[in-house]
Protein backbone atom coordinates (compact mmCIF):
# COMPACT_ATOMS: atom_id res chain seq x y z
CA UNK A 1 0.00 0.00 0.00
CA UNK A 2 1.06 3.76 -0.42
CA UNK A 3 -0.52 4.93 2.78
CA UNK A 4 -1.26 3.36 6.64
CA UNK A 5 2.37 1.85 7.67
CA UNK A 6 3.94 3.14 4.11
CA UNK A 7 3.18 6.76 5.11
CA UNK A 8 4.01 6.62 9.13
CA UNK A 9 5.75 3.08 9.60
CA UNK A 10 8.70 4.12 7.27
CA UNK A 11 11.30 5.87 9.33
CA UNK A 12 11.32 9.75 9.50
CA UNK A 13 14.85 9.66 8.09
CA UNK A 14 13.44 8.20 4.30
CA UNK A 15 12.40 10.63 2.31
CA UNK A 16 8.50 9.26 1.03
CA UNK A 17 8.71 11.01 -1.89
CA UNK A 18 10.18 7.70 -3.30
CA UNK A 19 6.56 6.10 -1.62
CA UNK A 20 4.95 8.47 -4.94
CA UNK A 21 7.75 7.58 -7.23
CA UNK A 22 7.16 3.60 -6.80
CA UNK A 23 3.45 4.04 -6.98
CA UNK A 24 4.10 6.50 -10.23
CA UNK A 25 6.12 3.67 -11.74
CA UNK A 26 3.52 0.97 -11.22
CA UNK A 27 0.57 2.90 -12.50
CA UNK A 28 2.00 4.03 -15.47
CA UNK A 29 2.63 0.43 -16.55
CA UNK A 30 -0.30 -1.01 -18.75
CA UNK A 31 -0.72 -4.16 -16.67
CA UNK A 32 -1.30 -2.75 -13.90
CA UNK A 33 -4.30 -1.09 -12.49
CA UNK A 34 -4.81 -0.49 -9.16
CA UNK A 35 -8.43 0.32 -7.80
CA UNK A 36 -9.28 0.98 -4.40
CA UNK A 37 -12.38 1.50 -2.33
CA UNK A 38 -13.47 -2.44 -3.84
CA UNK A 39 -14.61 -4.75 -1.02
CA UNK A 40 -13.01 -8.30 -2.19
CA UNK A 41 -16.42 -11.30 -1.38
CA UNK A 42 -18.90 -8.07 -1.54
CA UNK A 43 -18.37 -5.57 -4.33
CA UNK A 44 -16.03 -8.33 -6.26
CA UNK A 45 -15.07 -12.12 -5.81
CA UNK A 46 -11.97 -13.79 -6.21
CA UNK A 47 -14.20 -15.15 -9.60
CA UNK A 48 -14.67 -11.79 -11.08
CA UNK A 49 -11.40 -10.78 -11.24
CA UNK A 50 -10.29 -13.62 -13.17
CA UNK A 51 -13.05 -13.35 -15.26
CA UNK A 52 -12.80 -9.21 -15.65
CA UNK A 53 -9.22 -11.18 -17.14
CA UNK A 54 -6.68 -10.14 -13.63
CA UNK A 55 -3.68 -12.66 -13.52
CA UNK A 56 -2.88 -11.56 -9.34
CA UNK A 57 -4.83 -10.02 -6.72
CA UNK A 58 -2.96 -8.30 -4.41
CA UNK A 59 -4.91 -7.36 -0.90
CA UNK A 60 -3.62 -4.48 0.55
CA UNK A 61 -4.92 -4.34 4.10
CA UNK A 62 -2.95 -2.39 6.22
CA UNK A 63 -1.19 -3.14 9.68
CA UNK A 64 -4.65 -3.21 11.47
CA UNK A 65 -5.51 -1.27 14.29
CA UNK A 66 -2.94 -0.88 16.95
CA UNK A 67 -3.96 -2.57 20.30
CA UNK A 68 -4.86 -1.32 23.72
CA UNK A 69 -2.42 -2.68 26.33
CA UNK A 70 -4.89 -4.38 28.83
CA UNK A 71 -2.02 -3.08 31.91
CA UNK A 72 -2.69 -0.80 34.67
CA UNK A 73 -1.01 2.73 33.64
CA UNK A 74 -1.75 2.03 30.04
CA UNK A 75 -2.41 5.45 29.56
CA UNK A 76 -0.28 7.21 32.07
CA UNK A 77 1.98 10.26 30.94
CA UNK A 78 4.74 9.06 28.96
CA UNK A 79 3.01 6.20 27.44
CA UNK A 80 1.90 6.56 23.52
CA UNK A 81 0.68 4.06 20.67
CA UNK A 82 3.92 3.60 18.21
CA UNK A 83 1.56 4.31 15.46
CA UNK A 84 0.48 7.19 17.43
CA UNK A 85 4.72 7.98 17.68
CA UNK A 86 5.58 7.16 14.52
CA UNK A 87 2.83 9.56 13.17
CA UNK A 88 3.69 12.74 15.65
CA UNK A 89 7.05 12.29 13.94
CA UNK A 90 5.82 12.28 10.60
CA UNK A 91 3.36 15.14 10.41
CA UNK A 92 4.82 17.25 13.02
CA UNK A 93 8.65 17.54 11.84
CA UNK A 94 9.32 17.33 15.20
CA UNK A 95 13.37 15.87 13.87
CA UNK A 96 13.70 18.97 11.71
CA UNK A 97 16.67 21.09 13.77
CA UNK A 98 13.45 24.11 12.62
CA UNK A 99 10.16 22.30 14.44
CA UNK A 100 9.13 23.32 17.31
CA UNK A 101 6.26 20.19 17.59
CA UNK A 102 5.48 19.46 21.13
CA UNK A 103 6.85 15.50 21.03
CA UNK A 104 8.70 14.63 23.96
CA UNK A 105 10.74 11.32 24.33
CA UNK A 106 12.41 10.28 27.64
CA UNK A 107 15.17 7.40 28.10
CA UNK A 108 15.27 4.46 29.04
CA UNK A 109 12.46 3.68 26.91
CA UNK A 110 10.24 0.40 26.65
CA UNK A 111 8.42 -0.50 23.43
CA UNK A 112 6.21 -3.58 23.11
CA UNK A 113 6.35 -5.71 20.93
CA UNK A 114 8.60 -7.33 18.07
CA UNK A 115 7.07 -6.18 14.63
CA UNK A 116 8.33 -3.98 11.90
CA UNK A 117 6.45 -1.17 13.56
CA UNK A 118 8.06 -2.18 17.24
CA UNK A 119 11.57 -1.95 16.05
CA UNK A 120 10.89 1.10 13.99
CA UNK A 121 9.43 3.08 17.27
CA UNK A 122 12.72 1.82 18.95
CA UNK A 123 15.30 2.98 16.49
CA UNK A 124 13.33 6.38 15.93
CA UNK A 125 12.95 6.88 19.96
CA UNK A 126 16.26 6.44 20.08
CA UNK A 127 17.44 8.77 17.03
CA UNK A 128 15.08 11.44 17.79
CA UNK A 129 16.15 11.80 21.55
CA UNK A 130 19.50 12.44 20.40
CA UNK A 131 18.05 15.13 18.29
CA UNK A 132 15.67 16.41 20.80
CA UNK A 133 18.56 17.15 23.69
CA UNK A 134 20.92 18.78 21.00
CA UNK A 135 17.85 20.74 19.71
CA UNK A 136 16.82 21.80 23.68
CA UNK A 137 20.48 22.44 24.63
CA UNK A 138 20.98 24.81 21.53
CA UNK A 139 17.80 26.43 22.07
CA UNK A 140 18.56 26.94 26.00
CA UNK A 141 22.04 28.14 25.34
CA UNK A 142 20.00 31.01 22.97
CA UNK A 143 17.59 31.84 24.82
CA UNK A 144 19.26 31.73 28.34
CA UNK A 145 19.12 28.57 31.08
CA UNK A 146 17.94 31.05 33.84
CA UNK A 147 15.19 32.57 32.02
CA UNK A 148 14.14 29.50 31.05
CA UNK A 149 13.99 27.94 34.71
CA UNK A 150 12.32 30.47 36.07
CA UNK A 151 8.71 29.33 35.06
CA UNK A 152 9.56 25.56 35.25
CA UNK A 153 7.47 23.42 37.49
CA UNK A 154 10.46 20.92 39.51
CA UNK A 155 9.25 18.07 37.15
CA UNK A 156 10.11 20.14 34.16
CA UNK A 157 13.04 21.31 35.53
CA UNK A 158 14.79 17.87 36.18
CA UNK A 159 13.52 17.38 32.82
CA UNK A 160 15.48 20.05 32.01
CA UNK A 161 18.26 19.39 33.75
CA UNK A 162 18.29 15.54 32.27
CA UNK A 163 17.77 16.73 28.44
CA UNK A 164 21.10 19.33 29.04
CA UNK A 165 22.78 17.40 30.51
CA UNK A 166 22.52 14.27 27.30
CA UNK A 167 22.87 17.23 25.15
CA UNK A 168 25.94 18.17 26.81
CA UNK A 169 27.32 14.51 26.55
CA UNK A 170 26.02 13.84 23.07
CA UNK A 171 27.60 17.20 22.11
CA UNK A 172 31.31 15.83 23.86
CA UNK A 173 31.05 13.50 21.38
CA UNK A 174 30.83 14.79 18.43
CA UNK A 175 33.63 17.10 18.96
CA UNK A 176 35.60 13.97 20.31
CA UNK A 177 34.57 12.02 17.30
CA UNK A 178 35.56 14.20 15.04
CA UNK A 179 39.14 15.15 16.38
CA UNK A 180 39.22 11.03 16.05
CA UNK A 181 38.19 11.25 12.35
CA UNK A 182 35.45 8.66 13.42
CA UNK A 183 31.57 8.36 13.37
CA UNK A 184 30.34 9.60 16.78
Amino acid sequence: GFGGVAEYGITVRWDKNFLKLIYLTLARRRNVEIYGGVRLGGTLTLEDAFDLGFDHVSLAVGAGLPRDLKIDNSLAKGMKQASDFLMAMQLTGAAKDSSIANLQVRLPAVVIGGGLTAIDTATEVQAYYIKQVEKVLHRVEILGEEKIRENLSPEDDETLTEFLTHGREVRAERERAAAAGEAP
